[in-house]
């Protein structure tokens, strides 16, 4: 598997979406608007995706399937409820990891 954080874009049923990591002190993208702390976000309108880049490789995987499904939902016009999302590709992370051979390589920060 290539280097996680090296990632720039991620196609999505077609859809380019930018990918960033970023940097926070707290680890987590603060929204003001909703008054909570993500470790990743999506915006559909502008295809963009961002990642905090201070969490575990397996974390960061999980975070990018988490943002990309919320993607495919909003791109087919579903409207799934977050713990069955990140409980769906939580674990899709889990049988990909365990099965596919696709564990992230340790990367020197």
């Amino acid at each position: 598997m290539r280097n996680l954080r090296k990632l720039k874009r991620i196609k999505i049923l077609g859809k380019p979406f930018k990918v960033f990591f970023y940097k926070e002190k707290t680890g987590r993208l603060h929204d003001e608007e909703e008054g909570k702390d993500y470790i990743g976000r999506i915006c559909y309108t502008e295809q963009w995706m961002a990642v905090c880049q201070d969490i575990g490789l397996e974390e960061t995987f999980d975070t990018i399937l988490h943002e990309a499904a919320h993607a495919v939902e909003y791109i087919l016009g579903y409207d799934s409820k977050e713990k069955y999302i990140r409980g769906m590709m939580s674990g899709l992370a889990a049988v990909l990891l365990d099965n596919f051979n696709i564990t992230p390589k340790k990367e020197t920060l």
